[in-house]
């Protein structure tokens, strides 16, 4: 593990002030990783900038994010790491997520996250880091956030954080908006909106956006760049077809292709929540095994 910036291994430091800092004893990899910092002032780092495009722009303003996480926890090595990348990417390098190797971790958890680092690389030597920009930076700066979590390995929030910020961003690289399919069925008349809320309908045990759907997703971001609403409620929903379970995942998949296509629209990764009621909350009461079009759907909310 010496020499890998994964678990926290200075208790002592914590509570000390950074102004105290290099006076502490430190030896070998921690001195190097520290030293390599060229500034712990965060105001200088603010003023990095780099002329990259988009995507090395989103990726300097993640990775100062996370150091400032890191720094806020007193983890030292891990802050000066995301830094030094932050500082990479604005000296003009190219800067790719982290190697799984360079973290101590399972077995189990090596393979899971080698998996996804090769995921989050076709997806940016793709259309990643020019098509969608902001959300391919999302996805490495949080990528190196799991593999970083997942190698402390005791804080379970932040590891389920870190993972979840990364698939929601790997969704949005991964979209790609299902072919029309011939002579579909037309969707359900929605019950007239009330404003901020809306429905998204979808086929039968399908979580594939329709041409109306789109649509309505189009509207729905338009709205939402007007009406500026602090978050976007979407809680996926499923007809009585099939069991409690299968139904929950359903309408969970549905949120997070809503979510998805939403956040490809540009609305705000933060503001959206997802949510599943499954078979539950039912808009058309029906008995179970019961195909209704107007229960597999997906409500968006705004809230202020």
């Amino acid at each position: 593990m010496a020499g890998r910036p994964g678990r926290r291994l200075w208790p002592v430091m914590q509570g000390v002030e950074m102004q105290g800092l290099m006076r502490l004893v430190v030896t070998g990899s921690l001195v190097a990783s520290l030293g390599a910092c060229t500034t712990w002032d965060r105001a200088e780092l603010g003023k990095m900038s780099t002329t990259g495009g988009p995507f090395a722009e989103a990726l300097l303003a993640n990775y100062l994010e996370e150091g400032d996480s890191e720094r806020a926890q007193f983890d030292w090595l891990n802050a000066a790491h995301f830094y030094n990348k932050a500082q990479a990417v604005s000296a003009g390098k190219t800067v790719l997520p982290d190697e799984v190797a360079s973290r101590d971790l399972s077995a189990a958890k090596a393979d899971e996250l080698g998996k996804a680092r090769a995921r989050l690389l076709t997806a940016l030597d793709g259309n990643g880091r020019t098509g969608e920009p902001r959300a391919g930076a999302l996805a490495q700066a949080k990528f190196d956030c799991w593999l970083e979590q997942e190698a402390e390995g005791f804080q379970k929030a932040d590891i389920d954080a870190c993972k979840n910020d990364f698939e929601a961003a790997m969704r949005v690289l991964q979209f790609k908006p299902a072919a029309a399919a011939a002579a579909a069925a037309p969707a359900p008349a929605a019950p007239a909106p009330v404003a901020g809320k809306y429905s998204i309908y979808f086929d039968f045990a399908s979580s594939d956006l329709t041409a109306a759907a789109k649509a309505e997703i189009k509207k729905i971001a338009a709205d939402f760049k007007t009406a500026k609403p602090k978050t976007v409620q979407l809680i996926g929903h499923a007809d009585t077809v099939g069991s409690a379970k299968k139904n929950q995942a359903l309408g969970l998949d549905r949120a997070q292709t809503v979510a998805s296509a939403l956040i490809a629209e540009g609305v705000g990764f933060g503001a959206i929540k997802s949510s599943t009621k499954g078979d539950t909350a039912l808009a058309v009461k029906t008995k179970k095994g019961t195909k209704e079009a107007q229960n597999r759907r997906v409500e968006v909310v705004f809230e202020k």
